[in-house]
């Protein structure tokens, strides 16, 4: 029985029988000592050097990792916030809806006008939203920084004014 890490995850394994996975994949410390000294090292600032001993990311390491990351998370931030708003309204509804508010708008058509200005400010308001996460991702300074800023916009599902094209239509003055 000895300690491993995973060299993929950089998991520390303690007091385990050789894994079944090929060797290349894990690293086997040597003593106790090297597995404490490895655990002192926060996982994802871990590296498994040739040798398979364990050090801690040096500056130039951390900030081209924390980059990294921030790139990575900054375009999980857009998928999430274009999926979130796919499942609001579609592209070709949310086509409709302003064109339906310029032509009320160019028609003085003000009721039809206030009622589809509504998705349009629920839009701008998930965009201001969706601009400050990418700020916070930009200022993180940790990878635990970086991954704490959230994927989930479903807070915005309570201000969305549920505007749909059918009604906009209807609406004559």
């Amino acid at each position: 029985m000895s300690d491993f890490i995973d060299r993929v995850t950089k998991q520390i394994f303690r007091s385990v029988n050789d894994p079944d996975y090929p060797a290349a994949d894990y690293a086997k410390f040597p003593d106790r000592m090297a597995t404490q000294v490895a655990e002192l090292i926060p996982r994802q600032y871990r590296v498994i050097q040739a040798d398979d001993s364990v050090r801690a990311m040096s500056a130039a390491e951390k900030n081209a990792a924390i980059a990294t990351w921030r790139s990575q998370h900054k375009a999980a931030l857009k998928a999430a916030v274009n999926a979130y708003g796919e499942s609001r309204y579609s592209q070709a509804d949310e086509m409709r809806l302003k064109h339906a508010y310029n032509r009320a708008k160019h028609e003085g058509l003000t009721n039809r006008a206030a009622y589809v200005k509504a998705v349009l400010e629920w839009e701008d308001a998930l965009f201001i939203d969706y601009a400050g996460r990418i700020g916070a991702v930009d200022a993180a300074a940790t990878h635990d920084d970086v991954f704490a800023v959230s994927l989930d916009f479903s807070n915005n599902d309570a201000t969305d004014p549920l505007v749909s094209v059918a009604v906009a239509k209807s609406i004559a003055d």
